[in-house]
């Protein structure tokens, strides 16, 4: 796999060769990105190939993306269903064993093991809870990451962090410098993410989006409005309503 890079969006694609292809072709889809080409074909020519067409491949891809997103969830967590992760709708794998508790495991998509006693009447309850649980860590883990990324070179550090179910904003700055984050933030791609990490970190030096606010936003993250965009495009349809319970109010904040 090799990483093509478009701004600040790194994305992987694989190439394979096919003695049937008579020329370059690139097949995009939300989890792939796959360039078929002729046997023969030098790996400069491939790179070439792929650089020109970044801009069409960033775009495809976001478009997909997005459209993926429509869909409302699933209406029960089973296998085979999928939600949304990291701009990205992942498939469950439900299975039975001989496991004590409920135990969540991500490659690919979600492996989900329930005790082989679990009740099938509080199954879905059960594992709504779990996989609530598994995302809040996950997000609490990629903020800390995000923070520790940028907080040296930025010159600004948090007094703390916090996870939680916020109905209002995407993530919020106290005046103690708290920050903290809504949860479903981690059903957008990992960018959107840490582009409301950096927003709330450029708040504990300027409390208002004034010029100057902005100003230091661009300077860490130049390619942020294509993210705050995103965001603003797609924040209705991003929670999926069977996993979260308070569903969508309006526009959150950031």
């Amino acid at each position: 796999m090799t990483i093509l890079t478009v701004g600040k969006t790194q994305i992987d694609y694989q190439v394979r060769f096919s003695e049937k292809a008579t020329r370059k072709k690139i097949v995009v889809t939300p989890d792939l990105v796959e360039l078929v080409a002729p046997i023969g074909q030098t790996e400069s020519e491939i790179s070439e190939f792929i650089y020109k067409k970044r801009a069409w491949i960033y775009t495809k891809r976001e478009e997909l993306i997005e459209k993926n997103l429509d869909d409302p969830g699933p209406t029960q967590f089973v296998s085979g269903a999928k939600i949304p992760y990291r701009g990205r709708r992942m498939r469950l794998k439900v299975q039975r064993t001989n496991t004590s508790e409920i135990q969540i495991s991500y490659t690919n998509g979600f492996h989900i093991e329930i005790p082989t006693a679990l009740d099938a009447e509080e199954q879905d309850e059960c594992i709504r809870l779990a996989l609530k649980n598994w995302l809040k860590e996950r997000v609490r883990s990629d903020v800390q990451a995000f923070v520790k990324r940028h907080r040296k070179q930025m010159n600004l550090s948090p007094s703390g962090i916090r996870i939680s179910d916020l109905s209002e904003y995407w993530g919020t700055c106290s005046a103690s410098g708290t920050l903290s984050f809504n949860w479903q933030l981690v059903f957008a791609p990992k960018l959107v993410l840490e582009y409301a990490v950096v927003h709330e970190l450029c708040h504990l030096k300027h409390r208002d989006h004034n010029p100057a606010f902005w100003s230091l936003l661009k300077t860490y993250l130049p390619n942020y409005e294509i993210q705050k965009q995103w965001l603003a495009r797609n924040e209705s349809q991003l929670c999926p309503r069977k996993l979260v319970e308070a569903g969508y109010n309006g526009p959150r904040q950031l």
